[in-house]
């Protein structure tokens, strides 16, 4: 190979990658604006291309190998969706942190206080899992009134998961009755089949503790 043509090669080269960074910070710019220009639902889009690399608004840059991530504008559209008001936008942006040193993996920080400072956030907003999820957190700090509050929050905004969470505090402390109006609390918020499925299971399991503890108690 001769040197000019290696020169020329070279140069190419890196305007390919000059043209690719201008490109990319470009279409952040118009993304920044449109997101700026109070649509917090797209914001959660466009931030969702930056953080998995998926291509659904087509406002991200495309690369090579896949789609544009970075961690750090992921979270900032998170958190204009989030400001903007959209529960989907305050939970995503909640995911992008932990509360569990064990749970930290590429674009997840460990930050307790944002963890939770962000599900609460998406909770207000009646988003059913964020509500479990913060009542999680509140179980797991032995504060279970207020785990069981957000559980039953939840369950009444259709999380199944969070249903049979609270209808589990029920059963733990025999109060058998609360737990089957949890469930017709999850029956009432099913969207689908399978949740009405679910909600049964919830129901089987409740019933089958209560005659264990009848017979227990026949002897």
């Amino acid at each position: 190979m001769s040197y000019n043509l290696f020169k020329l090669i070279f140069v190419l080269i890196l305007f390919s990658i000059l043209f690719v960074s201008c490109s990319t910070k470009s279409i952040y710019n118009l993304n920044k604006t449109i997101c700026d220009n109070k649509a917090p639902k797209l914001c959660k889009k466009i931030g969702d291309e930056y953080f998995y690399g998926i291509y659904e608004t087509g406002y991200a840059m495309r690369g090579k190998s896949g789609h544009t991530i970075n961690y750090d504008w992921a979270r900032e559209f998170y958190k204009k969706s989030c400001d903007g008001g959209y529960a989907e936008g305050c939970a995503a942006l909640a995911s992008t942190y932990t509360d569990s040193k064990t749970d930290e993996k590429k674009g997840v920080i460990y930050s307790p206080d944002l963890y939770e400072k962000y599900i609460k956030k998406a909770c207000d907003l009646n988003d059913a899992k964020s509500c479990n999820n913060l009542g999680v957190v509140f179980y797991d700090r032995g504060n279970f009134s207020q785990a069981l509050k957000l559980y039953e929050k939840a369950c009444g905004n259709g999380s199944v998961v969070a249903c049979g969470n609270a209808a589990s505090m029920y059963v733990k402390s025999k109060d058998y009755e609360k737990a089957k109006k949890v469930v017709d609390k999850c029956n009432n918020s099913t969207k689908d089949l399978s949740d009405f499925f679910d909600c049964r299971k919830i129901l089987d399991a409740i019933k089958y503790r209560e005659q264990f503890e009848y017979d227990a108690n026949k002897y």
